[in-house]
């Protein structure tokens, strides 16, 4: 099964919307409308999931293939947009302290594992990601996230040449994650809750092992390169 390239559609159905994305753009105000009503959708969907739920109905994204779920990719792509823009970055490093940055940053992450795995294993009856992305802690973590690490000004050589060998595993780490999972299913419970939290350390280490040594060999590096 290779399911996890699913985003390689959506990416080809964003890039056929360019046009008219860089179009609208032009006009900040009509960009901020199109990205707001995007995450109003989001949110609307994820609290239309609780509501589901409740009546015994399928969660909504199990009704389009994550390859179509275009309100979702949309939202996150428009978003890229403005948090890609250097003068918000500026605005960022100027009215937030670094420490006061960080602290939010932990404080989301503890929240979205906490949430996570609590509607997942007792209200959702899944675990998978894919059913979080819509919701409103999730983004607001990825904001905080990305917002953070942008504000990074990396100095240290060796600090640099340690984040630009995990950079290039990175592909390969996804590409391989779903067998690796796969492998830790036949022998342990990776959905249990005493596991669960080592799953992204195990898959993240044990990928960039085996996509390090992929890329030695330039026929096998193809396929950890994208």
């Amino acid at each position: 099964p290779m399911w996890q390239f699913w985003f390689i559609g959506a990416l080809i159905i964003l890039h056929l919307f360019l046009p008219l994305i860089h179009k609208i753009f032009k006009n900040p105000k009509w960009a901020l409308i199109l990205t707001i009503a995007c995450f109003v959708v989001c949110f609307g969907v994820d609290i239309a999931n609780v509501l589901f739920v409740a009546l015994d109905k399928p969660l909504i994204q199990s009704y389009v293939p994550q390859t179509f779920r275009l309100w979702n990719h949309l939202a996150y792509f428009l978003l890229g947009g403005f948090l890609g823009k250097p003068e918000l970055k500026e605005m960022i490093k100027n009215e937030i302290k670094p420490w006061k940055h960080l602290i939010i940053l932990i404080i989301l992450s503890v929240v979205i594992i906490i949430y996570q795995i609590y509607m997942g294993s007792h209200y959702y009856g899944t675990t998978y990601a894919e059913f979080f992305y819509d919701n409103f802690f999730v983004m607001a973590w990825n904001v905080t996230l990305f917002t953070f690490i942008n504000r990074l000004e990396l100095r240290n050589r060796k600090v640099i040449k340690v984040v630009e060998y995990i950079s290039v595993n990175t592909f390969g780490v996804y590409a391989m994650h779903l067998y690796l999972l796969g492998l830790l299913k036949l022998t342990f419970d990776y959905q249990a809750k005493g596991f669960l939290l080592w799953v992204p350390v195990f898959v993240f280490i044990v990928g960039q092992v085996i996509s390090s040594l992929l890329r030695l060999n330039r026929f096998t590096k193809q396929l950890v390169t994208f």
